[in-house]
């Protein structure tokens, strides 16, 4: 085989075959409680931000369809500039949800009429998961990813869901702690790698200094730039 290593993510990592690392994290919420226990459990700044995004007029849907997904594909173009990350092909969001209709939903949120923010959500099993979610920097003020959280939560409740899950996050990063303050439980995602010809194990986390450098210039090109190019070098970003 012509490559260097082969990344194996989550399940069961055999540590006497592969060489570990520990640097994700996904949060995982026990739903059984009820909205209302839940929410009264939380730490107090967090019950606040959630009351206040209640009270910003804000109003959340659930779409799908192609029209769902074209809609949902600009928001996060711009937000995967923004971070300065290649974005995933339209094709593969598309492929996601025409493959598994009946798991995939997309989600948003309105301020007057106009979307603030977008989710990606899967619903498999017992549990909700947030697949990709994007927002507007400029209605950060009405905290419209803490409101849709919060009513993804109240539905999956609703629903006789068991978990609701956030997604990953790097261990101790701003989301990480963002996440864990709805009381969610981290969960390690347990990462092997197996070296071929490659001699150290590489560093493919987002804060890693060669990504950190690239991002810099990223979010410095033009959207049509980034929107032709990222999907073609996608794969370089695990």
């Amino acid at each position: 085989m012509q490559l260097d290593y082969l990344e194996l993510r989550g399940g069961y990592i055999n540590r006497s075959l592969v060489t570990p690392r520990d640097h994700y994290y996904s949060f995982r919420l026990d739903l059984s409680p009820g909205p209302e226990a839940l929410l009264s459990g939380m730490r107090k700044s967090m019950r606040r931000a959630v009351k206040r995004s209640l009270e910003n007029g804000l109003t959340m849907e659930t779409i799908a369809g192609d029209g769902a997904v074209d809609e949902f594909y600009r928001l996060h173009a711009r937000d995967m500039r923004r971070f300065g990350t290649p974005v995933q092909s339209r094709r593969w969001i598309e492929a996601l949800c025409s493959r598994f209709p009946e798991h995939h939903r997309f989600t948003r949120v309105k301020h007057r009429g106009k979307v603030v923010a977008m989710f990606l959500i899967r619903k498999f099993a017992d549990t909700v998961s947030e697949v990709i979610g994007n927002d507007l920097p400029a209605y950060r003020d009405l905290t419209p990813n803490i409101f849709i959280e919060w009513q993804l939560i109240r539905t999956a409740c609703s629903e006789g869901f068991r978990y609701y899950n956030f997604g990953r996050s790097i261990r101790e990063s701003g989301t990480y702690f963002f996440k864990e303050g709805w009381n969610a439980v981290p969960v390690p995602l347990p990462y092997g790698y197996y070296l071929h010809r490659g001699r150290s194990i590489p560093d493919t986390s987002q804060s890693s200094g060669s990504r950190t450098m690239i991002a810099r210039i990223w979010k410095r090109l033009p959207l049509a730039v980034v929107n032709r190019v990222g999907p073609k070098i996608r794969w370089l970003y695990p």
